[in-house]
């Protein structure tokens, strides 16, 4: 194919036809930068389809953090009953000046459990160290950052 324009381009010029050789260089240029464009478009589709990408594996990893987190809580909130089931026993043995020795124990046990919790916060690290702006839902990017930011 290089070999045909090279043919065609010495042909006219040793015609000296520089009339047609101006027109061929010309639509030579547009094939060339009409190759180049399609080149980045191209690229661009590429890029973009792999923004999207992360951004649905990142969402997916911050859905699976979220239900841990929300476990996590549950069981945070069942211990927290159960000390405040305790706290309420022990109110009721003093006030009436009774009951066993051995079920108090077990009362005043679960009363002294303290709780610490933070949020697993890796997934959305990563997005956010890519950038927040990679998120193309607008409500979902804001509910992110109010939640792991505030």
């Amino acid at each position: 194919m290089i070999k045909f324009f090279r043919h065609i381009r010495q042909n006219h010029i040793m015609e000296n036809k520089t009339g047609k050789y101006f027109k061929y260089a010309i639509g030579e240029i547009v094939l060339v930068v009409i190759g180049i464009l399609i080149a980045l478009q191209i690229n661009n589709w590429n890029e973009q389809k792999k923004e999207r990408s992360f951004e649905v594996k990142m969402l997916h990893e911050v859905r699976k953090e979220l239900i841990q987190d929300t476990i996590y809580l549950n069981m945070i909130k069942g211990r927290a009953e159960a000390g405040y089931l305790g706290s309420k026993k022990m109110l009721q043995y003093y006030g009436q000046k009774g009951g066993h020795i051995d079920s108090l124990f077990k009362y005043s046990i679960k009363m002294h459990t303290s709780f610490l919790f933070t949020y697993h916060q890796g997934a959305y690290e990563a997005i956010k160290s890519t950038g927040i702006d990679k998120i193309s839902n607008d409500s979902v990017r804001i509910t992110l950052t109010d939640l792991y930011d505030f």
